[in-house]
């Protein structure tokens, strides 16, 4: 079931009636299209929200005072224990575009071992932002469209031009997404 977009918007969009339901089934299949898209081009796990609790991870160096959560995007953290005990909530800060928890203190490190660490989190949207769900609108809209001319990509006749754009993701949607992509610190790269 698709989590950003309905059918509705994505009708209303193309000026179709909602009386008209021969595309109803091909709209669902790019609802899908959408949200996958959506959740691979920027990082995300999952759309709807989701309350991961001790979440374990490991520390392969003695010098590691930070490490990015598996999942994004990340709403909340709510605990982070280092072998078993509880860190105060004033010695690590959580960023938030990148889901990395880091240390406050430069000198201090995290415990080097297997599952060292347990990271208490939500990830995901209770309510998806109203502008990715208009980003998934337009992702819709643009494979609806490129559909009744796959594979065209320029046409002409007259004056009469027509081609498609090869992107699967339009440029407004991009942009919008652009807001909601995973940045990854270059040291996890």
């Amino acid at each position: 079931m698709a989590d950003l977009t309905t059918r509705a918007n994505v009708k209303r969009a193309l000026g179709v009636p909602d009386a008209v339901t021969q595309h109803d089934a091909y709209i669902d299949i790019l609802l899908e299209v959408a949200d996958k898209t959506c959740i691979s081009y920027c990082g995300m796990a999952a759309l709807t929200q989701t309350t991961v609790t001790e979440e374990a991870y490991d520390i392969p160096t003695t010098w590691e005072n930070e490490f990015t959560l598996r999942n994004f995007p990340v709403t909340a953290v709510t605990a982070v224990l280092v072998g078993g005990t509880t860190l105060t909530t004033d010695s690590w800060f959580f960023e938030e575009r990148s889901g990395t928890i880091k240390l406050k203190n430069y000198g201090t490190f995290f415990e080097q071992g297997r599952q060292q660490v347990e990271v208490s989190y939500t990830y995901g949207y209770a309510t998806v932002p109203a502008d990715l769900a208009y980003a998934a609108t337009l992702i819709c809209i643009s494979h609806f469209n490129k559909g009744r001319h796959a594979g065209i990509t320029s046409e002409a006749m007259g004056s009469y031009r027509y081609s498609i754009d090869r992107d699967p993701i339009p440029a407004s949607a991009r942009a919008i997404l652009a807001n909601y992509t995973r940045i990854f610190p270059k040291e996890s790269v």
